[in-house]
């Protein structure tokens, strides 16, 4: 009799969405990431706890390129850690005023979407960024960190040249475009969303509603 060759050999995208708060569900997922070590992609979009550690930290996904989750990013700087080749990386809220994945070593990252406060934290001059996106949500980095902070009349350093541009503005922002212009001065591609979780946009909201 032949064996049937495991299905688990051959998965290389793993997305998972639910509710990691319960602990079975959490000990599925575990299950799951510990047989599909191939993985090329790891989509993890779960409701949780902060501390609880939904990634495998101490598992490596040797062929894992992609990977976008919205875990606690202390949790996400100790699994980069041993993932290096990462080109793409999408993450959720940070929880912190100084985001962990400083210290994140990404030689090979083309790809990036977190939070504004963050961007500067995970890019730098060794950095082949080419393609940035920003989220802005209800958090108190998000409060404490104005776009502002991003666009500082500054350049975003990375070792290659920022082609695309996706950020949630404020309308009342002053020199927006040229802001913009200093941060990444050879963009292709510029998306502008203005996010309803920008202080600016809630108060200019909140008077059209009361006239």
């Amino acid at each position: 009799m032949t064996r049937r060759k495991d299905i688990v050999a051959t998965v290389d995208i793993v997305e998972v969405f639910g509710d990691a708060g319960s602990l079975p569900f959490f000990n599925a997922v575990q299950g799951v990431l510990r047989r599909t070590t191939n993985i090329t992609c790891l989509k993890l979009i779960l409701s949780f706890e902060p501390a609880l550690r939904i990634l495998p930290t101490t598992q490596v996904f040797d062929n894992l390129t992609d990977l976008n989750v919205n875990a606690p990013h202390t949790t996400v700087a100790l699994f980069l850690m041993n993932h290096l080749s990462i080109t793409s990386l999408a993450v959720g809220a940070c929880h912190t005023s100084n985001c962990p994945l400083t210290d994140c070593l990404l030689p090979l990252l083309r790809a990036l979407t977190c939070p504004t406060g963050c961007v500067r934290a995970v890019t730098n001059a060794a950095t082949p960024l080419t393609h940035l996106a920003t989220t802005h949500g209800a958090t108190g980095q998000d409060a404490s960190f104005p776009l502002l902070q991003l666009l500082n009349f500054t350049p975003i350093l990375t070792s290659s040249i920022i082609t695309s541009l996706n950020i949630n503005i404020d309308h009342q922002t002053t020199c927006l475009l040229r802001r913009i212009s200093v941060a990444t001065p050879a963009l292709h591609v510029l998306r502008l969303t203005e996010s309803p979780f920008l202080v600016g946009v809630r108060h200019s909201i909140f008077e059209q509603l009361i006239v």
